[in-house]
């Protein structure tokens, strides 16, 4: 069985941005050596539809395309009502705090 890796709406905006810039690029090529190691590596609807939505009001089209793209390479986790109610229950168990507007998703 093989590790599986969720990307969060941070990792996932920086895959598919356009800039060759250090962050960008060296995210891309964690996500490469984790597929390349086994890893099942994953988009989560929820994840998705946060950075399609910033992605959209931004009118960066070409990152959409690229986040469309990298969905059809990788697996995509749908989201169900249990899975929205346990990851709120998850989140307070693990003290994470709710993403403020300092934690930007896109660059």
């Amino acid at each position: 069985m093989s590790s599986q890796v969720l990307l969060d709406t941070g990792v996932l905006g920086l895959v598919t941005h356009p800039s060759d810039d250090a962050e960008p690029r060296e995210c891309k090529k964690r996500l490469r050596d984790l597929l390349e190691k086994g890893f099942s590596v994953y988009v989560p609807e929820i994840a998705d539809y946060e950075l399609r939505r910033k992605l959209l009001h931004l009118s960066k089209t070409k990152s959409v395309q690229r986040l469309d793209q990298l969905k059809s390479r990788i697996g995509y986790i749908p989201i169900t009502t249990q899975t929205m109610l346990s990851s709120g229950r998850t989140r307070v168990k693990l003290g994470l705090q709710p993403l403020t507007k300092k934690s930007s998703i896109v660059r």
